[in-house]
């Protein structure tokens, strides 16, 4: 890895991973990173998810989450269930970066991993959808990571404090993101929701937490 390299949520590196043990991944491999950019920016480690082009292989395991991306020479599978913490150093070459969909699939399987699904249960991963979105995947040179337009987040941070308030501002949007998806979930699989009482007054308590979540946000906003 250079001292310059910048790193970006959603970045794929062929990573050297060393020795294992059990069932653990090892080896270099392709892995894309899952910590969040402030984290990328400012700590020398990253959070990253293994991969594999053994794609066969448990494809419809939950926490598994095929990718045909352009970065990779072949279909790879996301293994959210092999989550690791690493150093920078251990990122050999940049291979290129998931689109907002892809992304958004892989959050799904890492959900899925962590029980953080806001159902509660294992759903099955959607199948791959092609976005209708116009995305142009950065240009690969050299195995190193783009400069632009995936810049990462600058900010004039004096001390861990401050630092430790831009995360919690960032989990305070991941909330309000997670009770909103509790509700889709809850109207695609029961669409008569709302007829049921007792789903009305539980809808109604996750109204009432979103909009405290809301009013902190607003509130950080004006005092930044």
């Amino acid at each position: 890895m250079q001292q310059n390299w910048k790193f970006q949520r959603g970045d794929i590196f062929f990573t050297h991973f060393g020795a294992s043990t059990g069932s653990e991944q090892h080896g270099d491999r392709p892995a894309v990173i899952l910590q969040n950019d402030v984290g990328n920016y400012h700590s020398p480690t990253l959070i990253v998810a293994t991969m594999t082009s053994k794609a066969e292989k448990k494809v419809n395991q939950p926490t598994h989450c095929l990718l045909e991306n352009a970065g990779l020479n072949m279909p790879s599978v996301v293994q959210a269930e092999q989550i690791f913490t690493i150093d920078k150093s251990r990122a050999l070459k940049y291979l290129g970066h998931l689109t907002p969909e892809e992304m958004r699939r892989v959050d799904d399987a890492v959900r899925i991993s962590l029980a953080l699904n806001p159902m509660g249960s294992i759903q099955q991963i959607e199948p791959i959808r092609r976005s209708t979105a116009v995305y142009a995947p950065p240009e690969v040179v050299d195995g190193k990571p783009p400069v632009y337009p995936y810049t990462p987040i600058r900010s004039s941070f004096e001390n861990a404090g401050s630092i430790e308030e831009m995360m919690l501002y960032t989990e305070l949007q991941s909330a309000v993101h997670a009770m909103i998806q509790r509700l889709e979930y809850s109207f695609t699989f029961n669409p008569s929701l709302l007829t049921v009482p007792k789903r009305k007054q539980q809808v109604a308590e996750i109204l009432e937490e979103a909009e405290k979540y809301i009013w902190r946000i607003k509130e950080e906003m004006r005092c930044a």
